[in-house]
């Protein structure tokens, strides 16, 4: 089985996002299993992202040491504006642009599957 593509760890972090977007919308708010789907999400969404940083890295011959691998997983943001200058420094404003758009995009499918849930929970509940 082929490794998958840049573009189909995205697709599946979109649909992860969305699905974790329907789920929290069943859980009643401040309950023990809306804390544990909120972690069951974060760590997914995280094992996704990384997926996605050794692809790229990989595509441009760039290795990811120790330090900065758990540094993109514990700082996110920050590292990853220094992993997109230290591959790309001459593309380095159009790929900040595209992780910065990529992530307002996850965040509203994200958002719009919890609406569902919560608009379709409120109608059962009338």
């Amino acid at each position: 089985m082929d490794a998958p593509s840049k573009r189909q760890v995205l697709v599946w972090l979109l649909a992860f996002a969305l699905f974790s977007g329907f789920l929290t919308g069943l859980f009643p708010q401040d309950s023990s299993l809306e804390y544990l789907w909120s972690l069951i999400s974060l760590v997914g969404s995280t094992v996704l992202l990384m997926r996605w940083f050794v692809l790229d890295a990989r595509l441009h011959d760039y290795r990811i040491s120790g330090p900065m691998f758990l540094c993109l997983v514990a700082l996110m943001a920050p590292t990853a504006i220094f992993y997109f200058f230290a591959t790309r420094r001459f593309g380095f404003w159009k790929s900040l642009l595209k992780s910065t758009a990529f992530f307002l995009m996850f965040a509203l499918v994200s958002g719009i599957g919890a609406a569902i849930t919560q608009s379709i929970m409120t109608a059962i509940r009338r």
